[in-house]
């Protein structure tokens, strides 16, 4: 134990000691290993040097071979037994024969390099052959004859024949205007004698290990063109990408054949369209390295040891001022051996810090609180605001504001937090929006005059500035309009304004405050973002609730009962004209009346109406006023007018026809008990089978699936906009059994009927409240 805490308390000693001695071992090592891959480098260019010179002088023995046997072809064509061969019209086989005999044995005879030969006799389309027989003509050349492959005087077309690879050559005659076709002379030469200067060259027998390899424009490999070994398959698998680069004539290759790296060298042969291929594995270029690098590693090992031990010197003169500095704040102390230098003066200096900030934030935070109070204090306590606190509100807490000149005031309000955009959660950011908000107007107003905002509650700010002359009211109310632009903008949110408040000395702040916010309250019949002072509330004639006209009232209600929605729309706006000449307690109270008879009124439509009018989300609405604005309120009930039922007609194919005529039956005679596919079925004088069919390809659901998706909804829909039973609902929509009721209202909406209902008396208190 005393040895690890020997260490932790000096751990810093020994990070220096071995950074610095890692730091050289790897510049050593990497030195070292530089001048490895330096030899390794040399080693690959001087194999790709030899690789070319190679495959060069096997190009040059090509080029050498194709002319030799183009001579050859030439002069055996210019024979006279080859030319008597190819146009004679005599079918006696004894002086073919003699032809032949005479042919092989002075010019094949005296040309080891030819294997055989065929002569080809246009006028009797017949062959002639110089192996085994005078018609002895291989299975495999006349196989390539019915295929109608060329054979050619300058690129031979390599074959096997009799165990050997031959290259075949081909001179035709077509100027013979007497012959009805071609007459030829095929060559076939043996190729044994590259292939023996090639494994001469390479001096490796094993594919494996390396090999030269000589590919046709077939792509064959014609030095083991009987048997290709599997890993020549491979090596040509893995030219493929190297092979389609022609604009290059040699190529180095990298190549991975069964996850074994090679590298090798290609070169396009130009004459034949051959590719000549030099490949041998990695290991075996390398493995004249393996020495070197056990010698490199050895001389790593002993530099690395030599300066492990000269930088532990080093490293105890670099640690010499850090010791010093830990005795001085006590490190070696009982318990500190527990914890490194390093970690022990983090310590020290993140609990000093901690100690400062702590200090200046409770300083900060005092600050604040008392600078908030004092603002708030000065708008709702302004006669009791000494001037020992408007002084240390000027000098201790930077208010910006000048007391000794003319002071004005603003109350801002927010509209409405429901229209705060979707980003933006309400409930944990109703302080955050609010906050931006002040800075958006602050920062705003400031380009006119100095400004502070006070927030005093959820949605009010009181804004106290100094006018000044310069602009006047007009750019106060520029200033304003940019401002609320601004918010709509960023947070999705408008504000009403109450302006022209003057208090001329600061203990009348409080009471300019309290008519300012009375003279907002007018926003309720002046809608959202509004400015509210002398001139708008002039537009408002202040009148008492009791010359609210309730026969007008009365009238609207009567057209709506009556389903006349023009002149209900008509009443609508004389009522709501009306509204707004009132004061404002008496405004809201008739909006809150008006609302609630058009909620009655509907109720008693419902009851009589097999098909409900939907008002819940209207009822939503209303039971935020007076937050709302009267606007607001006659854009919802227009929208209630304008949504009730009416009907659409146009021209359909017969099946949607069909399928539209089965839903308006369903939806129409949902309340019937005995309503099945069946007995719609029969009313429409159809089989069932049918009937079901085009309503499942139009809707995507059977009929009694439809049945119930209509009854269920309409059952919802009554639970929405009227007082009745579950019983009386359950007769109103078609069914007659309660508990199966209560399993498919279940399995639809994940609840039961009660349950239900109980939810949406619990959403009405919630919203009242």
């Amino acid at each position: 134990m005393k040895i690890v805490g020997a260490f932790r308390s000096r751990q810093y000693l020994y990070q220096v000691y071995l950074a610095i001695a890692l730091a050289a071992i790897t510049v050593i090592t990497a030195m070292l290993w530089l001048v490895y891959h330096a030899l390794k480098d040399n080693m690959v260019q001087l194999d790709h040097k030899m690789s070319v010179e190679m495959l060069t002088q096997i190009q040059n023995n090509v080029e050498a071979m194709g002319n030799n046997n183009n001579n050859i072809c030439m002069s055996a064509f210019y024979n006279n037994d080859v030319q008597h061969l190819m146009y004679t019209r005599e079918r006696y086989d004894y002086e073919v024969v003699q032809s032949i005999n005479r042919f092989a044995g002075r010019f094949i005879g005296a040309n080891p390099s030819i294997h055989s030969a065929y002569i080809y006799n246009g006028r009797q389309n017949r062959y002639f052959s110089t192996n085994n027989g005078i018609n002895n003509v291989d299975e495999d050349f006349l196989a390539r004859m019915e295929r109608g492959e060329a054979f050619s005087a300058n690129i031979p077309v390599v074959r096997y024949l009799d165990e050997e690879v031959v290259l075949t050559f081909c001179i035709a005659d077509s100027y013979k205007s007497e012959s009805p076709a071609a007459s030829a002379l095929y060559m076939n030469i043996r190729a044994d004698w590259l292939f023996s200067y090639m494994d001469t060259v390479n001096r490796l027998d094993d594919v494996e290990e390396g090999s030269l390899l000589v590919f046709d424009s077939a792509g064959h490999c014609i030095n083991h063109f009987s048997n290709t070994p599997d890993a020549i398959l491979r090596i040509q698998e893995a030219l493929v990408p190297y092979e389609a680069a022609e604009d290059r004539q040699i190529q180095v290759m990298t190549l991975e054949i069964d996850s074994k790296p090679y590298t090798g060298t290609l070169l396009h042969e130009t004459r034949y369209g051959w590719e000549l291929v030099r490949v041998y594995p990695y290991e075996q270029l390398f493995s004249g390295l393996r020495q070197t690098r056990m010698v490199i590693l050895l001389a790593n090992i002993v530099t690395a040891a030599l300066i492990l031990i000269l930088f532990f010197l080093l490293a105890k003169g670099i640690y010499r001022p850090v010791n010093r500095l830990l005795k001085q704040v006590g490190h070696g102390a009982a318990g500190s051996d527990r914890q490194s230098e390093f970690e022990f003066l983090e310590q020290y200096y993140q609990l000093s810090k901690n100690e400062l900030q702590q200090l200046q934030s409770e300083a900060d935070t005092r600050s604040l609180v008392v600078r908030e109070h004092m603002l708030r204090k000065l708008v709702l306590e302004s006669d009791t605001f000494s001037q020992a606190e408007i002084r240390m509100l000027r000098g201790q807490y930077d208010v910006e504001l000048d007391f000794d000149e003319s002071l004005s005031l603003l109350v801002l309000s927010i509209d409405d937090f429901s229209t705060v955009r979707a980003d933006y959660n309400l409930d944990t950011d109703k302080s955050l929006l609010v906050f931006g908000m002040m800075n958006i107007v602050g920062e705003i107003l400031s380009r006119h005059c100095k400004n502070e905002c006070i927030h005093l509650d959820g949605s009010t700010i009181v804004i106290l500035y100094n006018a000044t002359k310069q602009g006047g009211e007009e750019l106060l109310l520029s200033l304003l309009k940019n401002a609320r632009q601004a918010a709509e903008r960023i947070f999705g949110l408008s504000f009403s304004v109450s302006m022209n408040g003057t208090p001329g000395q600061t203990a009348r702040i409080t009471e300019c405050y309290t008519a300012l916010a009375d003279q907002l309250k007018s926003r309720f019949m002046l809608g959202s973002g509004c400015i509210v002072d002398h001139a708008a509330l002039q537009q408002v004639s202040g009148k008492l609730f009791v010359d609210y006209s309730f026969d007008s009232e009365d009238l609207f209600l009567e057209h709506l009962s009556a389903l006349r929605i023009d002149q209900a729309g008509k009443e609508l706006g004389c009522l709501i004209h009306s509204i707004g000449r009132l004061e404002y307690q008496s405004a809201v109270i008739a909006a809150v009346h008006l609302s609630k008879s058009i909620q009655h009124a509907v109720f008693e439509l419902n009851r009589t109406r097999s098909e409900p009018i939907l008002i819940r989300q209207y009822i939503d609405v209303w039971n935020r006023l007076p937050t709302i604005t009267l606007a607001a309120f006659q854009r919802s009930v227009e929208e209630l007018l304008a949504g009730l039922p009416a009907d659409d007609t146009g021209a359909v194919p017969k099946q949607q026809m069909l399928a539209e005529v089965v839903r308006d039956y369903i939806e129409s005679s949902y309340s019937d008990y005995g309503l099945s596919a069946a007995s719609l079925a029969d009313t429409l004088g159809m089989s069932a089978s049918h009937v079901g069919r085009v309503f499942k390809s139009h809707y995507k659901m059977t009929i009694p699936e439809y049945i119930n998706h209509v009854r269920l909804h309409k059952a919802m829909a009554w639970m929405q906009s009227s007082d009745l039973t579950i019983q009386e609902l359950m007769k109103r929509v078609g069914y007659q059994n309660e508990a199966y009721f209560y399993k498919v209202f279940k399995d639809k909406f994940k609840m039961s009927p009660r349950a239900y209902i109980q939810s949406l008396s619990q959403d009405v208190a919630e919203e009242a409240y």
